[in-house]
């Protein structure tokens, strides 16, 4: 039900008949204008969706600041304090668990091309996917935020840590077949953005791709 749109000038008259602003890792900081425009874009009801990995996400962070969210950046500069975020790469991250009455219940996922962690700075987000490193090579378990949400005014702001999550490269290929053998990442935004519009809760169904997936990565 959405008409996308190139935004080419950030401000408060663009986006007033908007009902959904989404940013894939700008290469340049937003203006005090822009963030002004946006802040209060959300405030009054839309919703802001912003997609970066770590590597790409140092335009964006003073934007986030405001609504007390961040993606940890990488590479870290020298002499600086905070240490490294931790590269996820390809990963599925669980968002949802459906128990079906009569039904055995089952988990949804989201395929991340690129995943790296996304942060809060204060209690009042709700974590969207956790996701781990699932390289065999890479001994970790650690279970971090890479989609997290939080609520600001009437809005709500939506951070992934993925660059390429919505570029194609894990969606649908260019004639419609399915990424894997499934339409997760298609299905995840059927839910989010029903999510996002109030409206009745659009359920995933079950995945016949996860489990053979889950399989193989097992077996590199």
């Amino acid at each position: 039900g959405y008409l996308p749109l190139f935004l080419y000038d950030v401000t408060s008259e663009r986006l007033e008949n908007a009902g959904l602003l989404v940013s894939i890792a700008p290469a340049k900081e937003f203006t005090s204008t822009e963030q002004t425009a946006i802040s209060s874009f959300v405030d009054q009801g839309g919703a802001f969706i912003c997609m970066t990995g770590a590597e790409q996400a140092a335009a964006s962070n003073e934007l986030l600041a405001k609504f007390d969210l961040r993606v940890p950046v990488s590479p870290v500069p020298t002499g600086e304090g905070p240490s490294e975020p931790e590269p996820f790469g390809r990963t599925n991250a669980l968002y949802l668990s459906v128990e079906p009455p009569e039904e055995e219940g089952y988990q949804v996922g989201v395929r991340m091309f690129s995943a790296w962690p996304v942060e809060s700075t204060d209690d009042q987000a709700e974590v969207i996917a956790y996701g781990r490193n699932q390289l065999r090579i890479v001994e970790s378990d650690t279970e971090l935020p890479v989609v997290i949400g939080r609520q600001f005014g009437d809005g709500i702001v939506i951070v992934i840590g993925d660059t390429g999550f919505a570029m194609n490269k894990n969606l649908e290929y260019i004639g419609g077949e399915p990424f894997s053998g499934d339409y997760e990442n298609a299905h995840f935004w059927r839910w989010l953005l029903t999510e996002l519009n109030g409206q009745p809760e659009w359920v995933p169904p079950r995945s016949k791709a996860t489990d053979v997936a889950d399989d193989t990565e097992e077996d590199l």
